[in-house]
């Protein structure tokens, strides 16, 4: 019988780099959405997938009928992290998220919003309403 062969990369990084990367994203994803839901925003989405690209977190804020959509940031400061999220992505993360509300017509109507939640080395968080928009 043969046994599989296991990759020792994937991404260009060891296995091991991989998993521990993956694992601080959902750490920091997980914060996020805590933080979020203590304000009082309903979780709709995580990781959500379109063919535009990821969306860390989508999050609903009923009170303002207000569709937020996250994208979550760990780096070794906040700057980083804030730097992180270049235009490119921004402008992925818009099409992304056309693409996911195109798809959910119980949304249409719902005012969009672009948030970035970021997460330093020392677990400190800083939340940006509104960090980049439609315009």
């Amino acid at each position: 019988m043969m046994t599989p062969k296991i990759l020792g990369k994937k991404r260009g990084k060891k296995t091991g780099q991989f998993t521990s990367v993956f694992a601080k994203g959902l750490a920091g994803e997980t914060k996020a959405a805590r933080t979020y839901e203590k304000l009082g925003y309903r979780l709709v989405a995580r990781r959500a997938k379109t063919p535009a690209g990821e969306i860390d977190l989508i999050l609903l804020d009923p009170a303002a009928r207000c569709l937020v959509f996250v994208e979550v940031k760990a780096r070794k400061d906040i700057a980083s992290a804030a730097y992180a999220i270049s235009p490119a992505q921004q402008r992925r993360l818009l099409r992304a998220a056309d693409t996911w509300v195109g798809g959910k017509p119980a949304y249409a109507g719902f005012a969009l919003q672009f948030d970035a939640f970021l997460i330093d080395a020392a677990g400190q968080t800083r939340r940006i309403e509104n960090a980049f928009s439609l315009a």
